[in-house]
């Protein structure tokens, strides 16, 4: 298929084989471009390295693309030049598979995908994130009930969760140009990601102001197809030990993001709900964490909740009663 013009600009440093994946996928408009923020990797853009760089659903070109291994994948791969400073501000789709033919990942996608699109105009809010985001339950990927704090605090609200275990900002950039928002119109969305690129920060020189970025792309991409759209980032919750270099990238995408100043757009708030998760000294308070350090327990989504509780209920019109 014929791939579209991609504008460039400059960032600083700072199978499983379904009928709904295999339908013929026809060429992006202008209209659907215009849609979509300006990615800043200049091979990426001129030498058209994902076939399909947006559309739903996916052509027989991209399906075979989204087979290769992601790291082969990534911005610099094609010159042989690492680029992590590329990573989280360019759409890439994850791969998980247990067979050389499969992607779970990406039918986990259409499963979301198809849920978010069946609510159409009915829809409060769509949650869009990692593993946290999946956590609240209610997804159509495990087939999990919403966990009792979800259930307390929001269970009155039409909501999709199409949060994926493992999403980073460049996987959460892939599906919202790949069909999450196409024909969706959610009053609110709730924006979690950044945790799993702060490992890449730590061990591969990944700028967490390149995360921070990646953070304002998937919004900017969230307000251009869903501009009456009211956008909700949380800020990535403290996880992992407080010495490790990992929790320190945490902390650094954070304020990344804070000097961004995302809010100035009033359609757009952030919610810090970080201050729960820690103790007087700095550490974690475990019993908030299924694991002790990063995935949340039924306190720490209680947590979590409480501090979403009043931004959504605000910007949802209701009391919380």
């Amino acid at each position: 298929m014929t791939s579209p013009r991609f504008r460039l600009c400059l960032l600083p440093r700072a199978v499983v084989c379904l009928p709904l994946l295999i339908a013929t996928a026809t060429a992006p408009s202008l209209a659907a471009e215009a849609r979509s923020p300006t990615y800043p990797y200049a091979a990426y853009a001129e030498s058209r390295l994902d076939p399909q760089p947006f559309g739903w659903p996916l052509s027989a070109e991209e399906q075979a693309y989204v087979q290769i291994p992601e790291f082969d994948r990534k911005p610099g791969k094609d010159v042989r030049r690492h680029r992590p400073d590329m990573w989280p501000v360019v759409p890439t789709a994850s791969r998980w598979r247990k067979a050389p033919e499969e992607n779970i990942w990406i039918t986990h996608h259409a499963s979301a995908l198809g849920q978010a699109r069946a609510a159409g105009t009915n829809l409060d809010m769509l949650l869009v994130g990692d593993s946290i985001t999946q956590g609240w339950g209610g997804s159509p990927i495990d087939n999990v009930q919403w966990n009792p704090a979800w259930q307390k605090h929001f269970g009155r609200f039409r909501t999709v969760n199409a949060g994926i275990g493992g999403d980073r900002t460049e996987s959460v950039l892939w599906r919202l140009e790949h069909g999450l928002l196409d024909d969706v119109s959610p009053r609110v969305v709730v924006l979690m990601i950044g945790v799993n690129n702060a490992p890449h920060v730590a061990a591969n020189g990944v700028p967490p102001e390149a995360v921070a970025r990646g953070i304002a792309l998937c919004v900017e991409n969230v307000r251009l197809k869903a501009p009456a759209a009211h956008v909700v980032v949380v800020k990535v919750v403290p996880a992992f030990d407080p010495a490790s270099a990992v929790h320190r990238g945490i902390l650094a995408i954070n304020d990344a993001v804070v000097a961004l100043d995302l809010t100035k757009d009033e359609h757009v708030h952030l919610v810090d709900a970080g201050a729960g998760f820690l103790t007087a000294d700095g550490g974690l308070h475990t019993a908030a964490y299924s694991d002790g350090h990063l995935h949340l327990s039924p306190a720490g989504y209680g947590l979590l909740a409480d501090a979403l509780a009043p931004t959504l209920n605000h910007l949802l019109k209701d009391d919380g009663t």
